[in-house]
């Protein structure tokens, strides 16, 4: 009776190709999806938690020109190795009544064209001096709330919120 070597043969050259394989690390796929956390690249503030409404007008040039401004300094935080760009940033104030004014939207090219750049370098962070017209048909107390959207070098998106009160 002869055995057949073949069996045991593949048996062995199967165990040990698979434990040669068992500490290699599989590449991630660019297609599959990634969990990211918008503070693990970018991280958003004001320079101060309040900020008050300064006259700069009469309420005679409503709507298109808000008789007070609120200066807000935008903290943008990036701690990874990424260079992160600002897509798109939305401000909105609301008052003690919950009267909203029209949401002011700056895309991008209004960033740059206002800041000479939308780029926030990796692991460093800039201010942005916002200025958010408040007053018409609203009382020039309340929260004003600031939408950031980013994106890094990689493609990612990120957003985020900070809220300021006014007073």
């Amino acid at each position: 009776m002869q055995r057949s070597v073949l069996p045991s043969s593949l048996a062995l050259v199967l165990a040990v190709s698979t434990a040669s394989c068992s500490g290699t690390v599989v590449p991630d796929s660019p297609t599959q999806p990634t969990a990211v956390s918008a503070g693990a690249s970018a991280s958003f503030s004001t320079a101060a938690p309040t900020a008050v409404a300064q006259q700069v007008g009469h309420f005679s040039g409503c709507p298109s020109n808000a008789p007070f401004r609120v200066p807000i300094h935008l903290v943008v935080r990036v701690d990874g190795g990424f260079n992160v760009f600002i897509t798109q940033i939305r401000m909105q104030f609301t008052d003690p009544f919950r009267i909203e004014m029209p949401e002011v939207t700056m895309p991008a090219p209004q960033l740059t064209k206002q800041f000479g750049t939308n780029l926030v370098e990796a692991r460093s962070q800039r201010t942005f001096p916002l200025d958010l017209g408040v007053g018409c048909f609203t009382d020039r107390k309340g929260t004003a709330t600031v939408h950031i959207d980013t994106r890094d070098e990689r493609g990612r998106r990120y957003s985020g919120q900070v809220s300021v009160a006014v007073r």
